[in-house]
């Protein structure tokens, strides 16, 4: 099951970074559909590969916690704090 979340979130990061290179290249703006389609599509799939690392971090917790490591449950927990800081306190 992880090696299908990692393969999933992979490949979802790749094509949101291509099709928002697609659109950036092509330098349409606003009316065009190009950019109506494919830079809401782009953001989604790359906010999807993000959900994706969430669940695959949430994953890694569980197998730390069934197999009883302190230790790597302890460096989960402070990246975790770290991110949340980094990415939603501080601003």
């Amino acid at each position: 099951m992880k090696k299908y979340l990692y393969s999933a979130k992979v490949i979802c990061a790749a094509l949101g970074l291509a099709l928002l290179l697609l659109v950036i290249s092509t330098g349409a703006g606003y009316p065009s559909p190009v950019f109506r389609i494919g830079a809401p599509l782009g953001l989604g799939l790359i906010a999807l590969a993000l959900v994706l690392m969430v669940a695959d971090w949430v994953w890694d917790m569980r197998d730390a916690i069934r197999k009883r490591q302190p230790l790597e449950i302890f460096c989960l927990l402070i990246g975790a704090v770290t991110m949340v800081y980094f990415f939603l306190i501080r601003r």
